[in-house]
């Protein structure tokens, strides 16, 4: 080192030793960090789990976690130059869910999060939200499986005009498609401004319809009464979809949060299908295929209660 001086000298180049020699660079002082391996990062900092949280028990420990967010947000303008070769750290926004545990307190923690200003969104709201989808994901699974080869196993396809059964097919969802324009359009305009809790109360609805007739459409022996079912069942489906997803934006508060609770929403409908989907195909392989629809429609009875009291609590998904 010879000579070498310095206005400040950090002795370990760990995340802290790094962090506070580039806030006294930035205010203009010349810093000497020493390290005894062989480059930053290689003690205790390369064993960190590289995450960024905001769940401390204290309220100084959310408050700088939550103002350092900002820093990683703009890491390129925070550090002060360009990452052309993408060789610096990058901070990748993926949300986060906290479980409860007997050592967690959730009710401390939101409550420092309300205080520092962190969104966040509650768990009873968010739980009710995600059993929806996984209900949802169990029915749809099976239903989606299985309805091709309940026509042509157990009800049969018309023979006329010799069609395949692949026309046929196309037949049925161009006739779906077009049921649910006409009917999604207007009803979509009637719920445009209407509240949460007749939002609930029309997807209550919509759902306990879609799980009549999906009841109907497993247990029906005719043709026609087997087709009528399907129709209500897609139009059903394409109805509640996007009023839904209206309502589901309308229960998140903080847009902040919004992009995770979507996407974790849509995870837990694919729960609900790699879990639910086996096991009515189990059921499928040791009765039927109607048992199994049969099966598969009564997976949408729990989200019909959390509809239910969604409704009862002004909409809210509590």
């Amino acid at each position: 080192m010879g000579n070498r001086t310095a206005d400040a000298v950090v002795v370990g180049a760990g995340v802290i030793g790094c962090s506070v020699a580039h806030a006294l660079a930035a205010e203009g002082l010349s810093v000497l960090v020493v390290e005894r391996a062989g480059a930053p990062g290689m003690g205790s900092t390369s064993a960190s789990s590289a995450i960024i949280r905001f769940n401390y028990s204290t309220f100084a420990g959310v408050a700088t976690a939550w103002e350092a967010h900002y820093a990683w947000a703009e890491w390129e303008a925070f550090l002060g130059g360009r990452d052309d070769d993408g060789g610096l750290a990058r901070f990748i926004r993926t949300g986060a869910i906290c479980l409860d545990s007997p050592t967690h307190d959730p009710g401390k923690v939101l409550a420092l999060f309300d205080r520092v200003g962190v969104p966040s969104a509650r768990r009873p709201k968010l739980l009710a939200i995600l059993g929806i989808a996984a209900f949802a994901g169990m029915w749809s699974e099976g239903y989606d499986r299985l309805w091709q080869a309940h026509f042509i196993r157990d009800i049969g396809l018309p023979s006329l005009g010799g069609l395949d059964p692949v026309v046929w097919f196309g037949i049925f969802g161009a006739g779906t498609i077009l049921l649910s324009i006409a009917v999604a359009h207007p009803l979509g305009k009637r719920l445009e401004h209407v509240g949460l809790r007749n939002m609930a109360t029309a997807l209550f609805w919509l759902d306990a319809s879609l799980l009549v007739s999906a009841l109907v459409f497993g247990l029906a022996g005719e043709f026609w009464l087997a087709l009528v079912a399907y129709f209500a069942v897609g139009l059903a489906r394409n109805v509640a979809n996007p009023i839904f997803q209206t309502w589901l934006n309308r229960n998140v508060e903080e847009s902040g949060v919004r992009a995770t609770v979507l996407s974790i929403t849509n995870q837990a409908d694919a729960v609900g299908q790699w879990t639910g989907g086996p096991a009515i195909g189990l059921i499928g392989n040791a009765f039927s295929i109607r048992a199994a629809l049969v099966a598969g429609s009564l997976c949408m009875a729990p989200a019909l209660a959390l509809y239910r009291r969604a409704a009862r609590h002004h909409g809210e998904a509590l």
